[in-house]
Protein backbone atom coordinates (compact mmCIF):
# COMPACT_ATOMS: atom_id res chain seq x y z
CA UNK A 1 0.00 0.00 0.00
CA UNK A 2 1.46 3.40 -1.04
CA UNK A 3 0.00 6.86 0.40
CA UNK A 4 1.16 10.03 -0.97
CA UNK A 5 -0.74 12.64 1.60
CA UNK A 6 -2.77 12.41 4.73
CA UNK A 7 -4.75 14.94 6.31
CA UNK A 8 -6.40 14.79 9.72
CA UNK A 9 -9.05 16.76 11.38
CA UNK A 10 -9.72 16.03 15.05
CA UNK A 11 -12.38 17.39 17.18
CA UNK A 12 -12.00 19.66 19.61
CA UNK A 13 -15.16 19.34 21.22
CA UNK A 14 -14.72 15.45 21.91
CA UNK A 15 -10.79 15.50 23.18
CA UNK A 16 -12.03 17.73 25.95
CA UNK A 17 -14.54 15.44 26.74
CA UNK A 18 -11.83 12.54 27.12
CA UNK A 19 -12.73 10.40 23.63
CA UNK A 20 -10.60 9.94 20.58
CA UNK A 21 -12.39 9.95 17.94
CA UNK A 22 -11.44 12.37 14.37
CA UNK A 23 -13.79 14.87 12.87
CA UNK A 24 -12.34 13.94 9.39
CA UNK A 25 -9.70 12.04 7.40
CA UNK A 26 -8.46 12.79 4.11
CA UNK A 27 -6.19 10.51 2.04
CA UNK A 28 -4.62 11.20 -1.37
CA UNK A 29 -2.71 8.99 -4.07
CA UNK A 30 -3.53 5.61 -1.93
CA UNK A 31 -3.24 2.30 -3.90
CA UNK A 32 -4.21 -0.70 -1.93
CA UNK A 33 -4.05 -4.47 -3.42
CA UNK A 34 -5.77 -7.27 -1.62
CA UNK A 35 -7.18 -10.70 -2.59
CA UNK A 36 -10.05 -12.42 -1.45
CA UNK A 37 -10.55 -16.23 -0.83
CA UNK A 38 -13.34 -18.16 -1.01
CA UNK A 39 -15.39 -18.01 1.66
CA UNK A 40 -17.85 -20.83 3.22
CA UNK A 41 -21.52 -19.89 3.15
CA UNK A 42 -23.00 -19.50 6.35
CA UNK A 43 -26.24 -19.07 7.42
CA UNK A 44 -27.88 -15.99 8.62
CA UNK A 45 -27.60 -12.75 7.11
CA UNK A 46 -24.73 -11.60 4.59
CA UNK A 47 -24.23 -8.15 6.17
CA UNK A 48 -24.62 -9.09 9.90
CA UNK A 49 -22.92 -6.48 12.03
CA UNK A 50 -21.83 -4.25 9.46
CA UNK A 51 -23.75 -1.20 10.82
CA UNK A 52 -22.11 -1.91 14.36
CA UNK A 53 -18.83 -2.28 12.92
CA UNK A 54 -18.88 0.88 11.15
CA UNK A 55 -20.56 2.82 14.50
CA UNK A 56 -17.21 1.36 15.58
CA UNK A 57 -14.92 3.47 13.91
CA UNK A 58 -13.73 6.64 15.36
CA UNK A 59 -13.70 8.68 12.49
CA UNK A 60 -16.98 10.81 11.23
CA UNK A 61 -16.06 11.51 7.69
CA UNK A 62 -13.55 9.71 5.07
CA UNK A 63 -12.60 11.46 2.19
CA UNK A 64 -9.96 10.09 -0.57
CA UNK A 65 -8.66 11.40 -3.17
CA UNK A 66 -7.03 9.67 -6.58
CA UNK A 67 -7.21 6.11 -4.91
CA UNK A 68 -6.73 3.03 -6.58
CA UNK A 69 -7.74 -0.41 -5.16
CA UNK A 70 -7.06 -3.81 -7.10
CA UNK A 71 -8.92 -6.39 -6.15
CA UNK A 72 -8.40 -10.09 -6.65
CA UNK A 73 -11.60 -12.55 -6.11
CA UNK A 74 -11.19 -16.36 -5.68
CA UNK A 75 -14.94 -17.18 -6.69
CA UNK A 76 -15.33 -15.86 -8.37
CA UNK A 77 -12.61 -16.11 -10.11
CA UNK A 78 -12.14 -12.00 -11.14
CA UNK A 79 -10.15 -9.11 -10.79
CA UNK A 80 -11.71 -5.90 -10.35
CA UNK A 81 -9.38 -2.14 -10.47
CA UNK A 82 -11.70 0.52 -9.12
CA UNK A 83 -8.77 3.62 -10.33
CA UNK A 84 -8.30 7.15 -9.64
CA UNK A 85 -11.14 7.55 -7.68
CA UNK A 86 -12.12 10.10 -5.59
CA UNK A 87 -15.10 9.75 -3.20
CA UNK A 88 -16.11 10.54 0.53
CA UNK A 89 -18.14 8.39 2.86
CA UNK A 90 -19.54 10.02 6.20
CA UNK A 91 -21.02 8.26 9.15
CA UNK A 92 -24.44 9.17 10.18
CA UNK A 93 -27.09 8.94 12.90
CA UNK A 94 -27.97 5.41 11.74
CA UNK A 95 -26.20 4.43 9.17
CA UNK A 96 -23.96 6.40 6.55
CA UNK A 97 -23.52 8.44 3.11
CA UNK A 98 -21.47 7.88 0.41
CA UNK A 99 -20.38 9.98 -2.50
CA UNK A 100 -18.78 8.55 -5.83
CA UNK A 101 -17.17 11.86 -7.78
CA UNK A 102 -15.24 9.62 -10.20
CA UNK A 103 -14.48 5.99 -10.55
CA UNK A 104 -12.99 3.81 -13.50
CA UNK A 105 -13.72 0.45 -12.67
CA UNK A 106 -12.02 -2.82 -14.67
CA UNK A 107 -13.34 -5.86 -14.83
CA UNK A 108 -11.49 -8.51 -16.10
CA UNK A 109 -11.83 -12.87 -15.98
CA UNK A 110 -8.25 -13.99 -15.91
CA UNK A 111 -9.46 -17.01 -17.40
CA UNK A 112 -10.86 -16.36 -20.87
CA UNK A 113 -9.29 -12.44 -20.68
CA UNK A 114 -12.77 -11.10 -20.90
CA UNK A 115 -12.53 -7.23 -19.51
CA UNK A 116 -14.88 -4.28 -19.20
CA UNK A 117 -13.86 -1.06 -18.24
CA UNK A 118 -16.88 1.32 -16.77
CA UNK A 119 -17.03 4.65 -15.42
CA UNK A 120 -19.13 5.07 -11.81
CA UNK A 121 -20.49 7.87 -10.35
CA UNK A 122 -22.46 7.96 -7.09
CA UNK A 123 -24.56 9.38 -4.25
CA UNK A 124 -26.39 6.96 -1.91
CA UNK A 125 -26.79 6.60 1.75
CA UNK A 126 -27.51 3.22 3.81
CA UNK A 127 -29.08 2.18 7.10
CA UNK A 128 -30.13 -0.51 8.64
CA UNK A 129 -34.00 -0.31 6.89
CA UNK A 130 -33.60 2.02 4.18
CA UNK A 131 -31.81 2.43 1.10
CA UNK A 132 -31.49 6.00 -0.78
CA UNK A 133 -29.94 6.32 -4.28
CA UNK A 134 -29.87 9.85 -4.84
CA UNK A 135 -27.99 9.21 -8.68
CA UNK A 136 -26.00 6.30 -9.69
CA UNK A 137 -24.61 6.51 -13.16
CA UNK A 138 -22.49 3.80 -14.99
CA UNK A 139 -21.01 4.61 -18.40
CA UNK A 140 -19.13 2.55 -20.82
CA UNK A 141 -18.20 4.54 -23.74
CA UNK A 142 -20.99 6.81 -25.28
CA UNK A 143 -23.72 3.84 -23.51
CA UNK A 144 -24.59 4.53 -20.06
CA UNK A 145 -27.17 3.39 -17.36
CA UNK A 146 -28.57 5.75 -14.37
CA UNK A 147 -30.97 4.78 -11.80
CA UNK A 148 -32.15 6.95 -8.44
CA UNK A 149 -34.70 5.62 -5.52
CA UNK A 150 -35.14 4.24 -2.44
CA UNK A 151 -35.92 0.56 -0.67
CA UNK A 152 -36.87 -0.21 2.46
CA UNK A 153 -36.44 -3.28 4.06
CA UNK A 154 -33.31 -5.28 5.82
CA UNK A 155 -30.49 -4.03 4.83
CA UNK A 156 -27.86 -6.57 6.05
CA UNK A 157 -30.02 -9.20 5.23
CA UNK A 158 -29.82 -7.87 1.52
CA UNK A 159 -33.54 -7.90 1.40
CA UNK A 160 -35.27 -4.83 0.43
CA UNK A 161 -38.98 -5.27 -0.12
CA UNK A 162 -40.68 -1.75 -0.72
CA UNK A 163 -38.90 -0.38 -4.10
CA UNK A 164 -39.26 2.48 -6.14
CA UNK A 165 -36.60 2.94 -8.75
CA UNK A 166 -36.08 5.53 -11.68
CA UNK A 167 -33.93 3.91 -14.38
CA UNK A 168 -32.59 4.98 -18.11
CA UNK A 169 -30.05 3.49 -20.56
CA UNK A 170 -28.96 4.27 -23.73
CA UNK A 171 -26.99 1.84 -25.41
CA UNK A 172 -25.15 2.57 -28.66
CA UNK A 173 -25.61 -1.00 -30.30
CA UNK A 174 -22.84 -0.94 -32.78
CA UNK A 175 -20.39 -0.32 -30.41
CA UNK A 176 -21.62 -3.12 -28.09
CA UNK A 177 -22.07 -5.72 -30.57
CA UNK A 178 -18.46 -4.90 -31.17
CA UNK A 179 -17.10 -5.13 -27.73
CA UNK A 180 -19.53 -8.24 -26.76
CA UNK A 181 -18.20 -9.93 -30.10
CA UNK A 182 -14.50 -9.73 -29.08
CA UNK A 183 -15.08 -10.24 -25.51
CA UNK A 184 -16.60 -13.31 -25.79
CA UNK A 185 -15.24 -14.77 -28.75
CA UNK A 186 -14.34 -18.03 -27.02
CA UNK A 187 -18.56 -18.83 -26.70
CA UNK A 188 -20.55 -20.12 -29.37
CA UNK A 189 -23.14 -17.65 -29.45
CA UNK A 190 -20.99 -14.12 -29.10
CA UNK A 191 -19.63 -14.69 -32.60
CA UNK A 192 -23.24 -15.56 -34.18
CA UNK A 193 -25.18 -12.06 -32.86
CA UNK A 194 -25.78 -9.88 -36.21
CA UNK A 195 -24.65 -6.56 -36.96
CA UNK A 196 -26.58 -4.13 -35.20
CA UNK A 197 -26.73 -0.42 -35.63
CA UNK A 198 -28.38 2.46 -34.01
CA UNK A 199 -29.47 3.19 -30.42
CA UNK A 200 -31.31 1.66 -27.75
CA UNK A 201 -33.45 3.55 -25.03
CA UNK A 202 -34.77 2.25 -22.13
CA UNK A 203 -36.56 4.54 -19.21
CA UNK A 204 -38.35 2.92 -16.94
CA UNK A 205 -39.84 2.45 -13.11
CA UNK A 206 -38.82 -0.81 -10.85
CA UNK A 207 -41.60 -0.58 -7.85
CA UNK A 208 -43.06 -3.20 -5.90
Amino acid sequence: MEIKRVSVTVSLWQLLQGKIRLSSVEVEGTEVSVRIPKSEKKAGKPLAGVFDALNSIPVSRVSLNDVTVRATLADPNLTIAVENAVLEAEKQRNGFSLVIDEANVRVRDPETRAAVLLSLEASLSASRDRVLVESLKVRRGDSYFTASGKGQGDTEDLNLKDLDFSVRSEVMLESMRAWTVKTFAHTSWAPGIPPLFGRAFVDGRIKR
